[in-house]
């Protein structure tokens, strides 16, 4: 790309969902990330344990539910779906008890077995069967690229979440801005 000598240099490489390598298990066959179960890309059984109850937590939650599947979201802060405006927030959580899916807050997953999710809830030690464990415990910005580019070109712009993760019109507001500017 460098031959090319471009005026401008435009990088919108988005984010790669967070691997917690500090639970034990958590490269098992039978965990997923949420992404993955969102795309249809991974197998997903009737009992499913969500690590992470942010907005993307909740909305495969949703997903899931609606498929039938019986549900339950672990999340180590004290509440539900924090990165999501307060308008919108209770009518996800409204639906998500209306599809009856289990929510586990202030609780942290200790390790992921192959039938179950051992957690940590106020000092007592908690036990949940699974079939599947879905990570969604965040996105972190891929900026490689941007910054292996930085000072070799004329002109860079960094747009979407590759700059930090965040929502869609976030990342709709930086596009327009580099449009605009370009």
């Amino acid at each position: 790309m460098l031959k090319a000598k471009p005026d401008a240099v435009v990088v919108a490489t988005g984010a790669t969902p967070i691997m917690p390598d500090g639970i034990p298990g958590v490269k098992r066959a039978n965990v997923a990330g949420a992404l993955d179960i969102l795309g249809n890309r991974a197998l997903v059984g009737t009992r499913v344990v969500i690590v992470g109850g942010g907005l993307i937590g909740c909305e495969t939650a949703e997903y899931l539910a609606e498929q039938g599947k019986r549900v339950t979201v672990v999340e180590m802060l004290d509440q539900l779906a924090c990165d999501l405006a307060p308008l919108l927030r209770k009518p996800l959580l409204d639906r998500l008890v209306k599809l009856g899916v289990n929510t586990e807050v202030r609780t942290k997953v200790t390790e992921i077995a192959a039938n179950g999710v051992n957690a940590a809830q106020g000092g007592i030690r908690r036990w949940f069967e699974t079939d599947t464990v879905v990570l969604a415990v965040g996105m972190a910005a891929r900026k490689g690229l941007a910054a292996d580019l930085q000072g070799k070109v004329q002109e860079l712009h960094i747009a979407g979440d590759c700059a930090e993760p965040r929502k869609i019109v976030d990342a709709m507001s930086d596009g327009a801005r580099v449009g605009f500017a370009v």
